[in-house]
């Protein structure tokens, strides 16, 4: 068996993995703009102070609370269903074709579009 960095290279390497890889990686850049625009339409606007009463938040203001609001856009959805489809594929195909556990192989794949990532920031 291979080192983990010989892996990580093969795998960085090989054609049959880019577009998959490059693939993910584009919609993981759509789903940060996809929330950003999301988050930035359901912020409040912020009310000014003028002849508004301000009270002390108390805990029970806060235990129901939820920080950000559930992000629950079409395109958020499919952004993610596509990434946690093609991110299981490859896993699985990296077991298979490199006789790999589960963690062996999240580890090799994470490590690979950390790897095509650097290098897309870099051109």
């Amino acid at each position: 068996m291979k080192t983990h960095d010989e892996l990580v290279e093969a795998i960085y390497n090989n054609p049959s993995y880019r577009s998959e890889i490059l693939c993910i990686i584009n919609l993981r850049a759509k789903l940060e703009s996809a929330m950003k625009d999301f988050y930035a339409s359901t912020s409040p606007e912020p009310s000014r102070l003028g002849g508004v009463v301000v009270r002390m938040i108390r805990y029970e203001d806060l235990i129901g609370r939820p920080i950000l609001p559930a992000a629950d856009s079409p395109e958020i959805h499919r952004c993610r269903s596509g990434i946690t489809l093609l991110y299981s594929a490859l896993l699985k195909g990296l077991m298979h074709a490199h006789e790999l556990s589960t963690q062996q192989a999240n580890k090799a794949l994470l490590d690979v579009l950390t790897l095509h990532m650097n290098d897309q920031k870099t051109r």
